[in-house]
């Protein structure tokens, strides 16, 4: 049985870290940890060109230019014009995460005074409000920041948020409309509480969709604390790509059919 090499995939996958990591210090400025990650860098080309690997040499330059455009366009992307006044928004609610004491919002079709504008925003509010609601109410917009010190802010990064805001004031309510991953979220939503009670259907959405807003505040406590919280942001998404790996290491393995199936 011929073996796969994995070796070239895990050193360009390396190198595609190592090159995320080296941008986020180079636009930091931070000039201590970019010394340190380009002498690791440079010694990992020195020993590929004394050991004449060539091939690990150019997965390394391939995989690093891409890791570093990668982190660029993803930074570029949430550089955005600064508002430094109150502006009237215009915007339709695209998801809800409600909380005990208000409720986060992320708000697309958004128009600034009056103008149609290609990004999204990050809200909050002691109000709430349906997904597909229109909404138009004032405030100011601030620009989002995908790191705070070291950690990095991930709900902005995954619903694509340039700003944020706070919903309060006079507020206009329109009806509004349901894109069809809406409708059908909202459906399967709808089967479920039909179905389960209200802690199994927010455990369900958090597992299976990564919807995290009906998740009840006592089971996310009870997995922090015993120590399995990671488990919460498993998505069926995760699942799809861990069966995708174990179906092809199966078939280099030449299993039988039946065992694939299972």
């Amino acid at each position: 049985m011929r073996k796969v090499n994995f070796r070239p995939l895990f050193f360009g996958v390396i190198a595609f870290c190592v090159a995320m990591i080296l941008s986020r210090y180079i636009f930091e400025m931070n000039v201590s940890k970019i010394v340190f990650v380009s002498i690791c860098l440079l010694s990992v080309i020195i020993l590929c060109l004394y050991y004449k690997c060539y091939g690990r040499l150019i997965v390394l330059i391939v995989a690093f230019t891409l890791g570093f455009s990668y982190y660029y366009i993803a930074f570029t992307a949430f550089s955005a014009k600064e508002y430094s006044q109150n502006v009237e928004i215009c915007a339709r609610v695209e998801s809800v995460t409600q909380y005990s004491s208000y409720s986060s919002f992320v708000l697309d079709d958004v128009k600034v005074n009056g103008t149609k504008q290609n990004f999204k925003i990050a809200a909050t509010s002691s109000n709430y409000y349906e997904m597909g609601s229109i909404i138009t109410f004032k405030s100011t917009l601030k620009n989002v920041e995908l790191f705070d010190g070291d950690e990095f802010n991930s709900y902005y990064y995954k619903n694509s948020t340039q700003y944020k805001t706070t919903i309060s004031g006079e507020v206009e309510l329109k009806d509004g409309y349901l894109k069809l991953n809406e409708k059908i979220l909202k459906y399967f939503d709808g089967v479920l509480k039909d179905n389960f009670s209200k802690e199994t259907t927010g455990l369900i959405k958090t597992i299976f969709v990564g919807d995290k807003s009906s998740l009840d505040s006592e089971i996310k406590d009870t997995f922090s604390n015993i120590g399995i919280a990671h488990l919460l942001a498993i998505s069926g998404l995760h699942i799809s790509i861990i069966v995708a790996m174990l179906c092809f290491l199966l078939d280099k393995l030449k299993t039988k059919r039946i065992i694939k199936l299972i």
